[in-house]
């Protein structure tokens, strides 16, 4: 049999503190039903002559953000706080630390802009969902878990 990894292995643990956050104020969203990660680069491209014409290409600049979705849940402490921050702070006091752990192996963790798309509105007999997009921002690392084993 094949061994998978599935979309439910993936963790996103919020600082409840801001960028500030120490690992003890981190706290995972409750009931994510959905993570989508993303990155774009910025490139430099050009076609020199010692390369017969052929691209070359260089990344000079990186976004990486994560959208979550989750439902809105009472007690869920990291989801309320992405929702006020978004709502009621700007500038980097409208940023926390952020950890997304992915089933590969890799974890993503750093200050991470906060943008709060739908804070939870719904049908009436629906569980609403929260909709996030997290930007990474500055100094934000990437880990392989498995070579710091």
């Amino acid at each position: 049999m094949t061994e998978v990894y599935m979309g439910y292995e993936c963790t996103v643990a919020i600082g409840t503190n801001g960028t500030a956050s120490t690992d003890e104020e981190m706290v995972e969203i409750s009931d994510v039903t959905a993570v989508e990660y993303s990155n774009s680069v910025e490139k430099d491209e050009w076609y020199a002559f010692r390369n017969k014409g052929k691209k070359t290409s260089i990344i000079t600049g990186r976004e990486d953000s994560i959208s979550v979705t989750a439902k809105a849940i009472k007690g869920d402490t990291a989801l309320r706080y992405l929702v006020k921050t978004a709502m009621t702070k700007s500038g980097s006091d409208a940023m926390t630390k952020v950890s997304l752990t992915i089933p590969m192996g890799f974890k993503i963790e750093g200050p991470a802009a906060i943008e709060v798309s739908n804070p939870g509105t719904s049908d009436a007999n629906t569980v609403p969902d929260v909709e996030i997009t997290l930007t990474f921002s500055g100094d934000y690392a990437v880990t392989d878990m498995e070579e710091t084993v």
